[in-house]
């Protein structure tokens, strides 16, 4: 009897242990064209998709990519890095009323997206980066995303102070370019370098909500708006710089700052084809810098009087 109930005991074991769901055990893990979601996401065995992979990769961990290929939509709640690497594309796509890739993060995420194609259906209301971040990091580096319905990158920060770093990525023929909205109390850093945001249904860069918004446009493009470039209407304060950047061809204004406290300074940069190149109302405050061109606009508009000049 004790032999039968050991044997029991072994086999019950065995059972629990291949029911047990897949656990995360590598700082790095794969992906690949050829891949299978089954294992540990070798480079020597790699997956198939994002989500698999990200179940096999430790909190902080970072997933690569061995080859170009389409891996699938995928929800972050932690840190990760997911890096195809130079040279190659890893595809993300949203085919309906979804989201590409969703975060939904703690204050202590640090997540990073380089060499990505994020690939939406313009006629649906999707989204290519849909972040809610209770303060932490996110890096969009060296992307691609085009055809959302909504926005490529909407960033909602609900608590505490968040952080928002996106270069040298190519923004699309979406129904708005990038909206970045805190809540109010709340703080949003933001650094967009070398960022083309072109072809948009309303808004290029929305700095929106009702907390306060500090950063920087540098070397960068925002054109073919159906409404505005920059749109600037934070609640809680807005305090941003364009830079040797164009705002250009845009229905509307090219750069609007529609809030009180709004507080935007412009340099060496070009406001060409616009509705309107600038207009700040409602308390905003625009000022140039001295050393931006201006041409082909239907009004250039005002800078407000008073700026700082030159320095």
């Amino acid at each position: 009897m004790r032999k039968i109930m050991l044997l029991c005991a072994a086999i019950c074991a065995t059972v629990l242990v291949l029911a047990a769901p897949a656990r995360a055990t590598s700082v790095q893990t794969w992906v690949a064209s050829s891949g299978a979601d089954t294992g540990s996401c070798t480079q020597t065995a790699p997956c198939a998709t994002f989500t698999y992979a990200m179940t096999q990769t430790l909190s902080g961990g970072a997933i690569g990519c061995l080859s170009s290929g389409s891996f699938g939509s995928i929800t972050i709640t932690g840190s990760i890095t997911i890096d195809c690497g130079t040279g190659q594309e890893g595809t993300t796509t949203c085919g309906g009323s979804c989201t590409a890739i969703d975060i939904n993060a703690s204050s202590t995420a640090n997540i990073a997206l380089r060499h990505l194609n994020i690939k939406g259906i313009i006629t649906s209301a999707g989204y290519g980066i849909n972040a809610s971040m209770a303060g932490g990091t996110l890096t969009v580096q060296d992307c691609t995303i085009s055809g959302q319905g909504n926005a490529a990158i909407s960033f909602a920060a609900t608590s505490g102070r968040a952080q928002l770093i996106v270069s040298d990525t190519k923004i699309s023929n979406n129904g708005d370019g990038i909206i970045i909205s805190p809540n109010s109390g709340v703080i949003v850093s933001t650094m967009l370098d070398r960022v083309q945001i072109t072809t948009i249904g309303d808004v290029g860069l929305w700095l929106n909500g009702s907390g306060t918004i500090a950063g920087s446009l540098r070397q960068s493009v925002i054109a073919g708006s159906a409404d505005y470039g920059i749109y600037a209407t934070a609640t809680g304060g807005v305090y941003f710089t364009v830079e040797e950047s164009s705002v250009i061809d845009n229905v509307g204004v090219g750069i609007a700052a529609f809030a009180s406290g709004v507080n935007i300074g412009v340099g060496a940069s070009t406001l060409g084809g616009n509705g309107t190149a600038v207009d700040a109302a409602s308390g905003g405050s625009l000022v140039s810098f001295g050393n931006n061109q201006m041409s082909a606009n239907g009004s250039n508009g005002s800078f407000t009087p008073g700026g700082p000049g030159l320095q």
